[in-house]
């Protein structure tokens, strides 16, 4: 976040920082935490929430792969899977 100084004095902030600033605004007011503190948080609340939904959607195309095509499907026995999609090309 860096805000600009439209006119001497005055700031402007992009909107799609406001949810961040509150979330600072409330870890400062409610927890007491300073400003490093409250930045250090917002950082690491964000990549668990990125890391979850990096999760989440790596979860979710693996089942939509697998149910497009079973034969992407991990089996314990190979048996009637391709161990190496190379074989195709000989």
């Amino acid at each position: 976040m860096a805000p600009r100084e439209a006119l001497p004095g005055e700031w402007e902030i992009a909107a799609t920082a406001l949810p961040r600033l509150r979330v600072i605004g409330r870890l400062m007011r409610d927890l007491g935490v300073n400003v490093s503190g409250a930045a250090l948080a917002l950082e690491l609340l964000e990549a668990s929430a990125s890391s979850r939904g990096v999760s989440a959607l790596s979860s979710a195309w693996r089942a939509i792969t697998e149910e497009a095509c079973p034969c992407l499907r991990s089996h314990s026995s190979s048996a009637g899977v391709l161990s190496r999609p190379s074989t195709l090309l000989r």
